[in-house]
């Protein structure tokens, strides 16, 4: 249950709705973490800048969702690993290489 309802694009402010699709076109989707934290500009701005300067490492985006997911199971967090179950067959098109699906991401 969540106590911070995710922002509805539909009645968002024009800065709002600019931050979520900045968050679409980097990620492929909206994950409701990141409409969340769209209640406050600056905490979703903040998380993209994050996300992006990680995705500026040296590792390739499937292993960072291996390590990700590893991470999520090590914490019991079933949203953690539910979204990036979902983002990790994204990640062949943003530069994966794998398109075997989720399996591949736990190999």
């Amino acid at each position: 249950m969540s106590r911070i309802k995710p922002v509805d694009r539909n009645s968002a402010d024009t800065a709002t709705v600019e931050l979520l699709a900045s968050v679409k076109k980097s990620m492929g989707a909206v994950p409701n973490l990141g409409a969340t934290m769209a209640n406050s500009p600056a905490v979703g701005r903040a998380n993209l800048g994050f996300a992006q300067a990680l995705s500026g490492s040296n590792l390739p985006r499937r292993l960072r969702e291996k390590i990700a997911l590893a991470v999520g199971e090590a914490n019991a967090c079933r949203y953690g690993v539910a979204a990036h179950t979902v983002l990790g067959p994204r990640s062949r098109t943003h530069g994966g290489g794998d398109d075997r699906g989720p399996a591949c991401l736990v190999a």
